[in-house]
């Protein structure tokens, strides 16, 4: 990453599942691998990035259990001229039953913030135990 930074001036969006996490807080568990972390903390220092805000959910993927883990492994990293081009920039979790990551959605010109609004899913009714849940 370090060699394509260097040969890549200019502004930078990385995004995608990287299968770490930047914050203990991106965890629902205390099973954390610190090494791991601090690892991708300095990687990401180091090529002066930054985690875009993810609005909508804490967390991007779930091991779909009863006790689920829940992980924010999915990011938007980008460069302080990345921020500085697109300062309106949204970035929204949003819902799948058809993968354990929930697709991320980036809006470059967000005029506002849209409101979080409830949304239902048709899946959960195939799910088990949903009546339990409701009732």
């Amino acid at each position: 990453m370090e060699a394509i930074r260097d040969a890549c001036p200019g502004a930078w969006l990385i995004i995608g599942d990287f299968n770490l996490i930047l914050e203990e807080s991106n965890k629902n568990n205390a099973r954390i691998n610190r090494r791991n972390l601090r690892n991708f903390r300095h990687t990401v220092a180091m090529l002066e990035l930054l985690d875009l805000h993810l609005h909508a959910r804490s967390y991007t993927w779930s091991n779909e259990q009863d006790s689920p883990i829940l992980i924010k492994l999915d990011h938007a990293l980008v460069s302080v001229d990345w921020e500085e081009q697109f300062p309106n920039c949204f970035l929204q979790a949003l819902s799948s039953d058809a993968s354990d990551h929930c697709p991320l959605l980036l809006c470059t010109s967000a005029a506002y913030h849209p409101k979080l609004h409830f949304h239902f899913d048709c899946f959960w009714l195939k799910l088990e135990g949903y009546k339990d849940a409701i009732t």
